[in-house]
């Protein structure tokens, strides 16, 4: 069996010929374990968490926490930039029944101990929301981009879809 060592297995997802791939966090690794259970990198990304990861088709997809990318890795293992989002995290990722790739984004919460009250209010309690935000980003099969929604709270922690709804 595989150990990868990291402290934090974030997500998780099977491609088509039964591989695993999992999505790491403290040293924001992607990793992919065949069936009988040898485990390799297949990418080691410059952010500190690789949050979300989701197979579709012939690709494997994961977004980071940090820079807030999105990845598409090929069924031989070629990692490319799909999409480099103004948001620090993906959160999560689901794909419809045409192939759009949907993709959850936040920017997180402000630094410990900023408030709005300024330096006589208690640290932490009220947080600058002017750093914080979420969109769903809609990318199609042919990697066009389209910002769906977009709130001024970091919200979605999960997403799937329904037929023809998306579900947040």
């Amino acid at each position: 069996s595989f150990n990868s060592g990291e402290k934090y297995v974030w997500s998780l997802a099977f491609d088509r010929s039964g591989n695993l791939y999992a999505g790491t966090g403290m040293t924001g690794k992607l990793y992919k374990i065949s069936p009988d259970g040898k485990g390799k990198v297949v990418y080691d990304s410059n952010d500190a968490h690789i949050k979300s990861v989701l197979s579709s088709g012939d690709y494997v997809y994961a977004g980071t926490e940090g820079g807030g990318i999105i990845y598409k890795v090929s069924s031989d293992d070629k990692v490319f930039v799909l999409y480099d989002t103004s948001e620090r995290e993906i959160c999560c990722l689901a794909v419809d029944a045409h192939g759009n790739l949907y993709a959850a984004a936040a920017s997180g919460e402000a630094a410990p101990g900023r408030n709005e009250q300024g330096p006589s209010g208690p640290p932490g309690l009220e947080r600058d929301k002017t750093e914080r935000r979420s969109a769903v980003y809609q990318i199609t099969p042919d990697d066009v981009v389209t910002q769906i929604w977009r709130s001024p709270d970091p919200l979605i922690f999960s997403m799937i879809v329904d037929g023809e709804n998306l579900l947040a």
